[in-house]
């Protein structure tokens, strides 16, 4: 009878080391299928701007060195080998690329320069003055700001298959720039009766969605506005008033399947600090075919980011969900204007909007700053980029628009950047532009803070500041 027993205990015990193995099988295999695999290449100088050449299989990166010469690398995407295309005087702010005419082109100074993406040739140089100035804010002290005019190069460039056509715009400039893809000239400059902050395309209608103000004085925010420009006849077709005073900075995001922009209205509001209710931006959704307003919604805080899943109709908002109020006075032609800017700050939220509607859908909370993000609508999911408030650490959140759930999380160095996600293998690359960030040491972390008022003795945690320089993450095995 002993020995009966001994063996059942054996099988049962057999049958349990089975079950562990399968169940431990069954995790690896959830966790290998969740986890993205990620390689990150140090680019050393600061980054500005990245673009897809998908003919080529690489990327370009726009960088400016430390004396603030402009810098073109190449990075191949399959090897991760990096190598120089380009130099330029200035330093580098948009690009945009016309691959199958192998024409990449740069904004630089007051310049833009078309360069043979084969052999990092600059096949030719124009000026290009689309302000002819703009304005920039710059501090005064902790809580003032006062603006000063200055020359930019042109902040903004989309190409146009549709049309080899090359929009360009300097965000607070006075005009829209067209320049031929092909030959490289400037074709076109259409004046606005205002000025421009941010644009978007819809290539299909052939329609150029511009953001600004209605009007180029300088003397502070009037009424916002949204332009709809036919990209061939370069006529505004629509003039789109928007119902409050707000930035339109934030770049539209577009639905070309239902030719629907949405906008993202921040508050900027003339007189002093808003209140709570003021201080909530929107979202706007307007028809391009017609101009009309087909619904606004109002956000829970600062909208920082918007994009578009046309796969599923979901309109995805990033949302600061705490802000803070700067005083900006400006004086022109001897006016003097005095309005409050109501500026991102804190661990904000990812809202799933219903394109149709504007309906909340999902509700996602990220412990930092929202300040880049991609929607994969294939995949049912967005890249946030966020930066932590307290450390200055980057990290890039993947998000399941389907269940609201944040399914990873990867460091990505530090400061703000872009996201590149029509990537050949269905990779998602992310340029961040570096910055400084706080290390803290405390070696009795692990003590509870209770413990630590009664043993005062125990030295307090140390931080030290340190530079983290630009780097190019790619995230691979997204399918």
């Amino acid at each position: 009878m002993v020995i009966v027993r001994m063996r059942s205990n054996g099988r049962w015990a057999a049958v349990v080391v089975i079950l562990l193995c399968v169940v431990a099988g069954i995790v690896a295999s959830r966790q290998s299928r969740t986890e993205i695999a990620f390689r990150t290449i140090t680019i050393g100088h600061t980054g500005q701007d990245l673009v897809l050449d998908p003919r080529a299989e690489r990327l370009f990166i726009a960088l400016t060195d430390a004396s603030g010469s402009g810098i073109l690398d190449m990075v191949e995407l399959r090897t991760g080998l990096r190598s120089r295309a380009a130099t330029l005087p200035d330093a580098p702010q948009a690009l945009a690329i016309a691959p199958l005419l192998h024409h990449l082109f740069v904004s630089h100074g007051v310049s833009v320069s078309m360069i043979d993406t084969r052999n990092g040739r600059v096949l030719r140089t124009i000026t290009v003055v689309a302000g002819p100035t703009t304005m920039e804010i710059q501090h005064a002290d902790a809580s003032q700001y006062r603006i000063v005019t200055i020359a930019k190069p042109l902040t903004n460039l989309i190409m146009d298959k549709h049309t080899d056509q090359i929009f360009g715009i300097v965000s607070g400039g006075a005009r829209v720039v067209v320049i031929d893809a092909r030959t490289g000239n400037l074709r076109r400059v259409i004046p606005v009766d205002g000025n421009v902050q941010s644009m978007a395309l819809d290539g299909h209608s052939g329609r150029l969605i511009v953001t600004g103000t209605s009007n180029a004085t300088g003397a502070g925010p009037t009424t916002a506005c949204v332009r709809i420009i036919d990209t061939r006849s370069f006529q505004v077709l629509h003039t789109v008033a928007v119902p409050i005073s707000g930035d339109l900075s934030v770049a539209p995001s577009l639905d070309e399947t239902h030719a629907k922009p949405f906008i993202s209205i921040r508050p900027w509001l003339l007189g002093g600090p808003p209140t709570l209710s003021q201080g909530m931006g929107r979202i706007m959704a307007i028809d391009t075919r017609t101009g009309a307003v087909l619904y606004t919604t109002t956000l829970n805080g600062v909208g920082t980011l918007v994009g578009t899943d046309d796969h599923s109709g979901y309109t995805v908002v990033a949302v600061a969900q705490s802000s803070r109020s700067v005083r900006v006075t400006t004086t022109n032609n001897g006016t003097t204007a005095i309005f409050s800017i109501i500026t991102p700050d804190g661990p904000g939220i990812i809202d799933v909007l219903d394109g149709r509607s504007g309906r909340m859908v999902q509700r996602v909370e990220v412990a930092g700053t929202p300040v880049a993000m991609s929607v994969d609508g294939e995949h049912g999911r967005v890249f946030v980029l966020e930066i932590d408030s307290s450390t200055g650490r980057s990290s890039v959140d993947v998000i399941d628009t389907r269940s609201g759930h944040v399914v990873q999380a990867m460091p990505v160095g530090a400061g703000g950047g872009r996201f590149t996600i029509d990537l050949p293998g269905g990779q998602v690359a992310v340029l961040t532009n570096g910055g400084d960030i706080v290390d803290v040491r405390d070696v009795w972390g692990w003590v509870p803070s209770w413990a630590r008022h009664v043993l005062p003795f125990l030295p307090s945690a140390s931080s030290m500041r340190r530079h983290v320089p630009a780097s190019l993450t790619i995230f691979d095995d997204l399918h």
